[in-house]
């Protein structure tokens, strides 16, 4: 009963209107920067249904002419003097949903996938300017800010659901009212944790990676015994990154509600910590499977057959051979 009640609340959160029903929040944020050109999406994205909702928000200034760019447009002051400019790469199918070019803000939908990235596109903005891109660095302030999104349920529409379902039902769905909230946010934490630690993913691939090395190195004998030394010697350089990056991911949590324009330069560098720390992590688990792959192949070499052309060579001398001689032996 008290599972229908639920249920039945969460069809009436949808009945009541999404605008309503439903608000945002940042499940990983990241920033793009000309020093920082790069957001790799995949570990954070590649799991979900539909695609993922990414905002891009803010600009970043030229103090060669004044001009500022955003996702989308260039800007001269408040005058929008471009809205085509392709200054963000994006992954092929991704559309734009939601946008309020005065506040540089931008949403896009992104097709799901391992392989996922948004990039600055810092050769064409310094082609702009008849800049270098290090010039380029050197002339520009400001970053704009990746945040991948989720949707959960906006507390006041809970308390709306009774009313929304007119005098019959309300007692019931009230009653259900609270065991739907809780789904609801059960589905939008996991969805959380999945996109929030993909360090952790991460991590166990490098778990693996690694006793793949050790099964191959068993397999081809003790000349390979350093490879695993080795190996495992990364897993551990791993280890150390993960703790680092939750030592960021804290500090972050910590000056959440610092505004003044020093904590923000601040939190900037502690997320390309991050973003660098991300990536370390992803560089370190493609050299070990890496690794394995090739110490795979390799154990496949010491399997394959040698000398077939000798010995199809030979069968053709034994063959010659053998015929000559019963013509000899018939002659």
């Amino acid at each position: 009963m008290r599972c229908a009640a639920a249920m039945a609340a969460i069809a009436v959160l949808f009945a009541v209107g999404e605008a309503h029903a439903w608000q945002e929040r940042a499940l990983h944020r990241d920033v793009l920067a000309v020093d920082r050109p790069v957001v790799e999406l995949g570990p954070v994205i590649a799991e979900g249904d539909g695609p993922a909702r990414v905002e891009l928000r803010g600009s970043i200034s030229s103090r060669v002419d004044g001009t500022t760019v955003d996702a989308v447009s260039r800007w001269s002051g408040d005058v929008r003097l471009r809205a085509d400019a392709p200054w963000i790469v994006v992954p092929e199918g991704t559309t734009i949903v939601e946008e309020d070019p005065a506040a540089h803000r931008y949403v896009l939908a992104v097709p799901r996938s391992r392989d996922a990235r948004i990039e600055l596109a810092v050769r064409r903005l310094a082609h702009e300017h008849f800049l270098t891109p290090s010039e380029l660095r050197e002339r520009t302030t400001g970053a704009i800010e990746v945040r991948v999104l989720e949707r959960v349920p906006e507390p006041a529409a809970l308390a709306r659901v009774a009313e929304a379902a007119g005098p019959a039902r309300g007692a019931a769905l009230a009653a259900g009212a609270a065991s739907a909230s809780l789904f609801l946010v059960l589905i939008a934490a996991l969805a959380s944790r999945r996109s929030r630690h993909a360090d952790r993913a991460l991590v166990r691939r490098a778990r693996r990676a690694v006793r793949a090395v050790e099964r191959e190195v068993d397999r081809l004998g003790p000349a390979f015994a350093d490879v695993a030394t080795s190996a495992r010697g990364m897993l551990d350089g791993a280890l150390a990154v993960q703790a680092h990056l939750g030592e960021v991911r804290d500090a972050l949590g910590r000056t959440r509600r610092l505004s003044s324009a020093g904590a923000a330069e601040r939190r900037l560098e502690l997320h390309r910590q991050a973003r660098e720390a991300l990536d370390r992590l992803v560089h370190l688990v493609d050299r070990l499977e890496a690794t394995a792959t090739q110490l795979a192949a390799r154990t496949a070499e010491h399997a394959r057959a040698r000398d077939i052309d000798a010995r199809e060579r030979d069968l053709d001398s034994d063959l010659d051979t053998a015929v000559s001689a019963d013509a000899e032996a018939h002659g």
